[in-house]
C-alpha cells in the first residue's frame, strides 16, 4: 500500500513544476494571467452593453443612439 504524501510535499512539487515551466517559457504565466482575467471580465462587458441597449429601448428609443452601437 502506498504511503500518502503530506500537503507540504505536494506544494513543493507544484512549486518546482512552476519554476521549471517559468525557466522554459518565461512569458507563459503573464500571458496565462492576462487570458484568465480577460475571460473573467468578458461576460460582464456583454451584460453591461446589453443593459445599455435595453435601457435605451425601454426609455427614449433614440434611433441615433441605437444605431450607434
Amino acid at each position: 500500500m502506498k504511503k500518502k504524501g503530506n500537503f507540504r510535499h505536494a506544494i513543493s512539487v507544484h512549486f518546482r513544476g512552476v519554476k521549471e515551466l517559468h525557466r522554459v517559457s518565461p512569458r507563459f504565466f503573464p500571458l496565462l494571467t492576462f487570458y484568465q482575467l480577460f475571460s473573467a471580465i468578458t461576460p460582464y462587458i456583454t451584460i453591461f452593453f446589453s443593459a445599455k441597449i435595453l435601457k435605451e429601448l425601454a426609455m427614449q428609443r433614440r434611433d441615433s443612439v441605437l444605431w450607434g452601437w
